[in-house]
């Protein structure tokens, strides 16, 4: 192959392979869905579990399970703040009641399409949004999905971190 059919090519590479840094920077646009009151720092922020569907059969609560794993190793390596994972059902028990301690909540709203016409499958996307369970208040999602729950909560976290940092200092120690 000649060198100026080649050049293009190396170029698109290039461009794709630095579009890819492993630095995570926060969303531009924390103001839109984070509270105005968000300061978990003092209680605990609950992640929830990553779940497809209730009830689901073996092999996707293989793929939750497993999901919910990476979503554990970006809020270890991302969040140093206090927080735990819990289930839909979690939030129901007594553990969680003190609504102050456990205010709010980052909650996965994903989505399943399905394809139509030549072939099965389809894609899924993710999305995060806060919870606030105190007011029982849904804030908007980030609006920044994609099909990696990982991704996604990625700048969800750093977003957050930097907001959080941002914020006076917390009256108390809450680190994680």
């Amino acid at each position: 192959m000649k060198m100026s059919k080649m050049l293009p090519l190396l170029l698109v590479f290039i461009c794709m392979f630095s579009s890819f840094s492993g630095d995570v920077k926060p969303y531009t646009n924390g103001d839109k869905w984070i509270p105005a009151d968000f300061d978990p720092r003092q209680g605990v922020l609950l992640v929830l579990n990553f779940s497809i569907k209730e009830n689901p059969n073996a092999y996707l609560k293989k793929a939750q399970d497993k999901a919910t794993n990476e979503m554990k190793e970006v809020m270890a390596a991302g969040y140093p703040y206090k927080y735990e994972f819990v289930s839909k059902e979690d939030l129901k028990g007594s553990k969680y009641a003190d609504l102050d301690k456990y205010r709010f909540a980052v909650v996965d709203g994903n989505t399943y399409t399905m394809s139509i016409g030549s072939g099965s499958g389809g894609s899924s996307s993710n999305v995060f949004h806060i919870y606030d369970r105190k007011l029982d208040k849904h804030y908007p999602d980030t609006g920044h999905p994609s099909s990696g729950v990982d991704i996604t909560l990625k700048g969800t976290i750093a977003t957050i971190v930097k907001y959080l940092k941002d914020l006076k200092p917390a009256a108390k120690g809450g680190e994680h």
